[in-house]
C-alpha cells in the first residue's frame, strides 16, 4: 500500500525545532555531516537521512566532473579540436543541470546540500584528470572512464533508493542516469572506429572500476 502523508505523524517524527535550530546527521563515506532541517515529507527520518548522503555524494561526483568536463573543454588540442571543444561544453552543461536538480533534491528532503567545489573535490571518488593530457583522445578516455564510474555509482544509488522506499530519489537518479549513459556513449564512439589512431595517446587509462563508497 502506498504511504499516505498524516501531519500529525510526520511532526512527531521531528524533534521538536524552532527559527534556525537544527540537528547534525552524522555522515559517512567521507563526507562533512550535515544540517537537516524539519520536513512534512511522508517519508521516515532514517530514510530521508540516507537519501541525503546518497544524494550528496552524488552531488560531489557530479560537480568533479562538471569541472573535469570544462578543463578538457579549455585544454584539447590537436585536429579535432573544434567539434571536441563542443562536446565538452556539453558534458559540463549537462552536469550542470545535475547539479542544480541533485542539490533541490536534497534540499526538498530536508537536508543541506553540500556542494562547494572545495568539498567535492575531497569528498568525491572521482580521480582526478591528468593535467599532462592534451589531445582528444587522451581527454574522451579519461572523462569515459570516470563518466562510467559515476553511472555504476548512481545504479548502485538507484537500487538504494528504490529499497528504501524513496521512489521520487530513485526516479531522480534513473533520469540523471540515463544521460550520463547517452554522454558516455558520445565519448566511447569517438574510440571505437579507425581514426582513434590519428592522434597520439600519452598512457592509455587504465580499465573503469565502480569506485568504492
Amino acid at each position: 500500500m502506498s504511504q499516505m502523508y498524516n501531519q500529525n505523524q510526520s511532526q512527531q517524527q521531528q524533534p521538536r525545532q524552532t527559527g534556525a535550530t537544527q540537528q547534525q546527521t552524522t555522515a559517512q563515506g567521507g563526507q562533512p555531516a550535515a544540517q537537516q532541517f524539519p520536513t512534512r515529507s511522508y517519508l521516515s527520518q532514517n530514510v530521508r537521512t540516507a537519501s541525503i548522503q546518497r544524494l550528496n555524494r552524488c552531488l560531489a561526483d557530479s560537480i568533479v566532473l562538471q569541472s573535469q568536463a570544462k578543463y578538457a573543454h579549455w585544454n584539447v588540442k590537436g585536429l579535432h579540436f573544434f567539434p571536441l571543444h563542443e562536446l565538452f561544453d556539453e558534458i559540463a552543461e549537462e552536469f550542470e543541470d545535475h547539479i542544480d536538480e541533485i542539490a533541490e533534491r536534497i534540499t526538498s528532503l530536508g537536508g543541506q546540500a553540500i556542494g562547494s567545489t572545495y568539498t567535492a573535490a575531497s569528498t568525491s571518488n572521482i580521480p582526478p584528470l591528468s593535467t599532462s593530457a592534451v589531445t582528444g583522445v587522451e581527454f574522451i578516455e579519461m572523462l569515459a572512464d570516470r563518466i562510467a564510474m559515476h553511472d555504476a555509482n548512481l545504479s548502485q544509488d538507484i537500487q538504494a533508493a528504490t529499497q528504501s522506499g524513496d521512489v521520487d530519489t530513485a526516479d531522480l537518479l534513473n533520469e540523471i542516469s540515463r544521460e550520463v549513459g547517452e554522454k558516455r556513449w558520445f565519448l566511447e564512439a569517438h574510440l571505437q572506429g579507425p581514426t582513434v589512431q590519428n592522434e597520439p595517446v600519452q598512457g592509455r587509462s587504465q580499465t573503469t572500476q565502480t569506485s568504492q563508497r
